[in-house]
């Protein structure tokens, strides 16, 4: 019995004799960085992003006037030593706007994290706004509009990429200037009144014919309609490119 009560009180000894060595060999290990300047630090979300964009840029310095906006995904911050290095480089080519770039994280040259990350890249699309002013009832000519840059996703649906949509329409309603211009805004005329005589137009290579052929619908500039050969009956569809003109060659 006192055997065994001295055998467990060694054990207590023991047990906290090596606590102690543990804990002050962690204290001396953090000393040892800490005098060394190898603490710890967290790269924040930000700086990654501002990384990301500043790859993205580098490797299409040439695509920089088309690129609207260069939308990194979300990270977490990463830890890393004061020493490490963040390494970014473009991996692949654009595709369904989404670009390709390897997030590679280097200490003493080893790598301690290599990511693969998609980038979105959002281009600019033309469309036309007018120069100054107008009322309502206004028809549009050339000299009232001029085109402007949106990016990609910021554009509206319907809104005129097409200076020859425009040209001709009325405002509907009084618009001031810059006004991005949209079929909602514009009372575009009909080209094309279904049951008419229309030019069909096929033109590809060195191949150029016309044909005449009957409407099967309304169409105002850049609708695709269905138009009737009345030579051959054949039925096909075309786009509307001029009064009673249709492009059936694309």
């Amino acid at each position: 019995m006192y055997f065994k009560l001295l055998t467990r009180m060694a054990m207590v000894v023991l047990t906290m004799a090596f606590s102690i060595l543990s804990v002050t060999s962690l204290l001396e290990v953090s000393s040892f960085r800490l005098a060394h300047g190898q603490d710890y630090t967290l790269i924040p979300e930000t700086e990654l992003h501002n990384k990301v964009i500043t790859s993205v840029q580098q490797a299409h310095q040439d695509d920089l006037d088309n690129i609207a906006e260069i939308i990194p995904p979300r990270l977490s911050p990463i830890r890393a030593s004061k020493t490490a290095k963040i390494n970014l480089k473009v991996v692949g080519d654009i595709r369904n706007g989404r670009l390709p770039v390897e997030l590679t994280l280097v200490e003493d040259k080893r790598i301690i994290r290599k990511q693969r990350l998609f980038v979105k890249i959002d281009f600019f699309t033309k469309v036309w706004a007018l120069n100054k002013s107008l009322d309502a009832g206004h028809t549009i000519v050339k000299e009232d509009i001029h085109e402007i840059k949106l990016a990609s996703r910021k554009v509206a649906r319907g809104q005129i990429t097409d200076h020859e949509l425009a040209i001709g329409a009325q405002l509907r309603r009084a618009s001031k200037a810059d006004t991005p211009l949209s079929k909602s805004l514009l009372k575009i005329p009909k080209l094309i009144k279904r049951g008419s005589l229309v030019e069909l137009i096929f033109q590809k290579g060195g191949i150029f014919l016309i044909a005449e052929g009957e409407a099967l619908g309304d169409g105002q500039r850049g609708d695709m309609i269905k138009v009737k050969n009345l030579k051959s009956k054949k039925i096909v569809t075309g786009r509307v490119i001029g009064v009673n003109k249709v492009d059936v060659g694309r």
